[in-house]
């Protein structure tokens, strides 16, 4: 019965670490939609096809975040 105690405490905290690293990602997804919206969508558009109300009067046009062929060669930084 002994042997079993560290086991459950094990699986126990790797649950909500687990649970806390989801949470987080979820904050940060929520926190980049909004800064998103604040500072990009003007000219990538709602749906970040380069399609923004300024993006009419921009020379070069806004690039298309949609384009994931694009968008896999860049990095985060």
């Amino acid at each position: 019965m002994k042997k079993w105690v560290p086991v459950f405490v094990g699986v126990v905290v790797v649950a909500a670490l687990a649970v806390d690293h989801r949470d987080a990602l979820a904050a940060d997804a929520a926190a980049g939609k909004a800064k998103y919206q604040q500072f990009c969508s003007a000219c990538h558009g709602q749906s970040g096809k380069g399609d923004g109300p300024a993006a009419a009067s921009l020379n070069p046009k806004p690039r298309d975040h949609s384009d994931s062929s694009y968008m896999k060669t860049l990095s985060d930084e």
